[in-house]
């Protein structure tokens, strides 16, 4: 599996995102070629619904496109490597 194409959804404070990216396996390089690191590329994100109090999930009708912080960016991120390395 060198290249993954995957939606999962991923919990962030109070909301349900739905994530769209790529991941490409990078390699370790040879003698005439320098190592590739992995990539991860976020493609899409949107909110999807919103958790109460009482951890009960209330889905939108209408998907809402979410802009994401660097901290956001760094959970969905941690969130895809959890999901490429169960799908290996």
């Amino acid at each position: 599996m060198n290249h993954i194409t995957n939606t999962i959804e991923v919990e962030y404070e109070h909301f349900l995102l739905e994530v769209d990216y790529d991941w490409t396996k990078g390699n370790s390089g040879d003698y005439f070629n320098p190592p590739e690191p992995q990539e991860t590329f976020i493609k899409k994100v949107v909110v999807i619904g919103h958790i109460d109090d009482n951890g009960f999930y209330t889905y939108l009708e209408k998907p809402i496109m979410f802009n994401m912080n660097q901290e956001c960016q760094d959970l969905i991120v941690n969130e895809i490597s959890h999901n490429v390395e169960s799908m290996m």
